[in-house]
């Protein structure tokens, strides 16, 4: 693992956590209550992503670039690290966008095989579940 880093506070959460084996027990005992993503709640930015992506496979004209990487891999960590995060119900294309670019070869160079297969069954879940939450009509029934 990496040394812990952390960037700083964005509206009170702190948004890059990286463990490593002296602070995992803090991390463990903790993880409620310091450490979030700020997407438990709504979140403006990744819902215009979802509208980004709900007419484009990837983010610039073109194909596959150094932004989706970027975008890619910090949703991915998020599914890793922080399994309480709902995506699919909320932002389906972004689920979608995960999928495709957890499924590319590179991904899975560049993270192992068990993280690749990791992610697309996670990913795979959250398309079958719905996000895991029932839809139900008016929100109510």
């Amino acid at each position: 693992f990496l040394p812990a880093m952390q960037q700083p506070p964005i509206n009170g959460t702190i948004t890059h956590v990286y463990p490593t084996h002296k602070n995992k027990q803090t991390l463990d005992n903790h993880a409620h209550n310091r450490y979030d993503t700020g997407l438990k709640s709504p979140n403006r930015r990744i819902e215009k992503l979802d509208e980004i992506l709900s007419d484009a496979t990837y983010l610039v004209p073109g194909g596959f670039s150094l932004a989706d990487v970027a975008v890619s891999s910090y949703l991915l960590y998020v599914i890793q690290f922080f399994p309480d995060v709902e995506f699919h119900s909320r932002w389906p294309n972004v689920v979608r966008y995960m999928k495709d670019c957890a499924g590319r070869d590179g991904y899975g160079k560049a993270f192992g095989s068990n993280t690749q297969g990791f992610c697309l069954a996670k990913l795979e879940e959250m398309e079958k579940s719905g996000g895991g939450k029932e839809k139900k009509l008016f929100g109510m029934f």
